[in-house]
């Protein structure tokens, strides 16, 4: 990865307060390698890892061949602009800044990788047997450097629900039957017939959404198991509208179209505060949520099914 490329990309991101020097340095350079991936997960963080200073890093590094070779080949470098975070990087980084904040510390390198150890993912697994290294190791120092005693490690934070960000929901076998057979007797019900405009369409998906979290909070579901339903029961509404009213589902723009749209309208919109100040700028989606939540009251006062 070409050095010029790498400071680039550290000079766009952010330094956060909360954690130290070192660990910002290693957070900017797992962003830099998710640059290349496209996603930032617990393999990036742990090569950023492997390659921050410090005794417990150290531990990542006792092969010739390095963690950065091994998960992304020889030219990792940044290909892309963009990246996202998964839900295991989302796991990492929660818990190591919530286990500084219960001391009053900042975030360190340590935390991480100790929080990497636990977490344990078949990914991290798979590259750290590939290169001959012992995870374990690393995290007995990071434990012993950050005063811990080993039996008294604080737990991680609990996964993102599954259904939620990357993580794949539940499938529909392990929701309990009961709740996935009154969800398709409510589908049975959708009144599709009398659904002639675009707008009637949009508050029918969202009286569905609200149904299927009441449905949740009737079985009092867990939060696996409740998002899990929406995304299932709200897959299942989509198909049923491209068999019943295809012609009133909006086209789903592709995403550098998407991109193309978001950013015109950023521009338009800074051009337009120029004008007129701040006063006026947001008012327009304010008073699009309102209509949105007028319609959709309208909808369930007057639609029964």
């Amino acid at each position: 990865m070409a050095l010029s490329d790498a400071v680039e990309a550290r000079d766009h991101c952010l330094v956060f307060d909360d954690y130290d020097e070192r660990a910002n340095a290693l957070k900017q350079d797992a962003f830099v390698l998710a640059r290349f991936t496209g996603t930032l997960g617990s393999v990036e963080l742990l090569v950023a890892c492997s390659e921050a200073s410090g005794p417990a890093a150290a531990a990542l590094r006792s092969q010739p061949i390095g963690l950065r070779t091994v998960a992304f080949g020889r030219d990792a470098g940044p290909h892309g602009s963009g990246f996202r975070a998964d839900f295991h990087a989302a796991q990492i980084m929660g818990s190591a800044r919530q286990w500084a904040l219960a001391e009053s510390r900042l975030v360190s390198p340590e935390h991480l990788i100790v929080a990497l150890a636990d977490q344990a993912s078949a990914e991290v697994t798979a590259v750290c047997d590939a290169a001959g290294i012992d995870l374990r190791i690393a995290r007995n120092n990071a434990v012993a450097l950050l005063g811990w005693l080993p039996d008294q490690v604080p737990s991680l934070k609990p996964l993102t629900p599954a259904g939620m960000m990357d993580r794949p929901p539940l499938p529909i076998a392990d929701l309990p039957e009961a709740v996935w057979t009154e969800a398709q007797r409510r589908l049975e019900r959708l009144p599709f017939p009398r659904v002639r405009r675009q707008s009637q369409w949009f508050a029918l998906e969202s009286n569905e959404r609200r149904a299927a979290w009441r449905l949740a909070d009737k079985h009092r579901l867990n939060d696996d198991q409740r998002f899990s339903l929406l995304v299932h029961y709200g897959d299942a509404v989509d198909r049923l509208a491209a068999i019943e009213i295809p012609q009133l589902l909006p086209p789903r723009p592709a995403h550098s179209e998407a991109m193309v749209v978001a950013h015109t309208g950023r521009q338009r919109d800074r051009f337009a505060r120029r004008r007129i100040g701040n006063v006026f700028a947001n008012w327009a989606c304010w008073f699009g949520n309102r209509r949105a939540g007028i319609r959709d009251r309208w909808f369930r006062l007057t639609w029964r099914y």
